[in-house]
């Protein structure tokens, strides 16, 4: 072997040292660690390929009749929020001539009702006190669905349909210097009341 072919022999090929080189830099920047978007729960979503026919899965997101399993359905999926936006809370009550309060799991936050697409679905307490008959009767058709079991009105004024509304999984009432009205401005008897009360243990007048 010529000194030459010897020579080039033990060289290493150029080609060979570029390609070696990009490997190594392709590996370092595939261990650079990229920061993922955060998640938004109302953002674009891509529907699943249902093992059910689509008339089902219609029923289930526009007809949900138990909110411990919508807040499954709507955790899991965000085609069922974006379809039919109902949020699941506990509680729901107005601080003294201030804002509405809203509350799950021990976490506690304001609210504004002016300003907020989604309806909401109260599993256990509904606590009102001084509002105005105006701003109660403006906040109920953001409510889905009442399953409140707690209810207590303090100086306030409510309408008959509000209050059967709000009542049909009650089981105890505080009623302080409260008064329900027909539309006709009329007062409605307490023997009407109880006939909307159909779960009712305690009442407090």
């Amino acid at each position: 072997m010529s000194r030459s072919a010897r020579i080039a022999a033990f060289t290493p090929n150029s080609t060979s040292i570029l390609t070696k080189s990009n490997r190594k830099r392709k590996a370092q920047e595939e261990q650079v660690i990229v920061p993922t978007k955060q998640l938004n729960f109302d953002g674009l979503f891509r529907r699943q390929n249902w093992p059910f026919r689509n008339s089902l899965i219609n029923y289930i997101t526009k007809s949900p009749s138990n909110a411990k399993a919508w807040q499954k359905l709507i955790q899991s999926c965000k085609y069922f929020y974006a379809e039919n936006p109902i949020l699941v809370i506990e509680n729901l009550r107005w601080e003294e001539e201030k804002e509405w309060l809203v509350s799950l799991n021990n976490d506690e936050r304001p609210v504004d009702f002016s300003n907020i697409s989604p309806k909401l679905w109260i599993t256990n307490e509904f606590n009102v006190t001084l509002a105005s008959p105006e701003n109660i009767s403006s906040i109920v058709p953001k409510i889905y669905k009442c399953d409140a079991n707690f209810f207590r009105l303090l100086h306030d004024v409510i309408s008959y349909e509000d209050f059967s509304f709000l009542s049909s999984n009650l089981e105890d009432i505080v009623l302080h210097n409260c008064i329900v009205k027909k539309d006709n401005a009329s007062n409605v008897p307490l023997e009407n009341l109880f006939a909307v009360l159909p779960k009712i243990k305690t009442i407090f007048l």
